[in-house]
This record gives structure tokens, sequence and C-alpha cells, in this order.
């Protein structure tokens, strides 16, 4: 559990430096969303970032190494 709060820690940090640097950017406090609060070793989860603008590229980073992205939808949602 402990390993999953850092990762998830890690991850928020690593989707708000992937954003553009603009005013007012983001337009409001990101978010990360999982599927599964206590997933086991080795099992594949969803996550879901929103609070960005729309059609904005996000990257999804842990530990340094790029497990995910995509492009926001019309409300700053993407399934990563």
């Amino acid at each position: 559990m402990k390993r999953l709060l850092v990762a998830f820690v890690g991850l928020l940090a690593s989707v708000a430096v992937a954003a553009p640097v603009a005013a007012g950017y983001p337009p409001g406090s990101p978010t990360v969303e999982s599927s599964s609060g206590t997933p086991a070793p080795g099992a594949s989860i969803d996550i879901t970032v929103s609070g960005f603008c729309p059609s904005s590229s996000v990257v999804l980073d842990i530990d340094g190494t790029t497990v995910g992205g995509g492009t926001t939808d019309e409300i700053g949602r993407a399934h990563v």
C-alpha cells in the first residue's frame, strides 16, 4: 500500500509536469484516479486523469518510466 501511494504521488507530479506551462493552466486541480485501490502485484489497473484543458496531451510516468499517455477529451479527462 505504501508503494502504491508513493507511485500515485509520483504519478500526479509527473502528469502535472507534462502539462503545458501557460497562464491559468491547468484550469482546475489535476486529479488521478485508479480502478483499484489495492491492486495485486503485477495486476493491470486503469488510470484516469482529469482537471486539464480539452485536447491536452498527458503522459503518465512512474519512477521515470513512461507507462501511458493520451489526449484529454472535451472535459479535460484522459484514460491512460
